[in-house]
């Protein structure tokens, strides 16, 4: 009996572009949330007003540049609720070499949320984080300059097309977007709520017709108005 031969080694190109690819995305959103640190919970910035504003551009060009790395972390952190019961932070995660190169930059997300407990360090910054995030790089992207030619992108990378047999990853991930895209609705919903009570509570509160104020009549006018009128009598008398 012949023994089994053991399987293709993985190419090395491969392994080295993952690792590449890996720290270039722990890098990016290790920069921006150090970033997101200094400028929205500690307010660092502030002790510089002519530093301030350049500090808040520098803050969403890191978001920015970190989804351009990998867009599925920000996803996991602005929809955060919607992931948790389908990635749990123990999730056991696939072998590199057993999922989908369709599928390795989702394993990349994952690696780096949950093996790595960065999601973790992004939530506890505080109670805004992932609304600044999905705000910064799902809603308000349209102010992010474009490259001449460049075709205008959806707020969420399309996942590859469903096929049977797909790995986990994948069917897990549409799943969680479902959910999230439910919670992002209700989101905007509060967030719209929130504006329009603002609105209305300014409008019944509104400011009333400033009226013209009385004419104050000076006093020595008076006295000299009397004293005329006196006079007046007097020749008539």
């Amino acid at each position: 009996v012949r023994p089994k031969r053991p399987p293709p080694a993985e190419p090395l190109a491969d392994k080295l572009g993952r690792a590449a690819s890996l720290a270039a995305t722990v890098g990016c959103f290790t920069r921006a949330v150090l970033k997101y640190i200094k400028v929205n919970v500690l307010g660092e910035h502030r002790t510089d007003p002519g530093n301030a504003a350049k500090e808040e551009a520098q803050l969403l060009t890191y978001l920015r540049e970190a989804k351009a790395q990998n867009s599925f972390v920000a996803e996991l952190i602005a929809f955060a609720p919607a992931f948790e019961s389908h990635f749990p932070q123990e999730v056991e995660l696939p072998l590199w070499e057993d999922a989908e190169p369709s599928a390795w930059p989702l394993r990349e997300a994952l690696e780096y949320c949950n093996r790595h407990r960065q999601l973790g360090v992004w939530l506890d910054t505080d109670e805004g984080v992932r609304r600044f995030v999905r705000k910064a790089v799902f809603e308000d992207d349209d102010d992010a300059p474009e490259k001449p030619g460049q075709e205008e992108e959806p707020p969420l990378r399309p996942l590859p097309a469903a096929v049977a047999g797909e790995s986990p990853i994948l069917s897990r991930w549409r799943r969680a977007r479902e959910e999230a895209m439910e919670l992002w609705a209700g989101e905007l919903s509060s967030d719209g709520s929130g504006d329009e009570g603002m609105c209305e509570g300014e409008g019944e509160g509104g400011e009333e017709e400033a009226s013209e104020p009385d004419e104050e009549v000076d006093p020595e006018d008076s006295e000299a108005g009397s004293e005329s009128t006196g006079d007046l009598e007097e020749r008539r008398g």
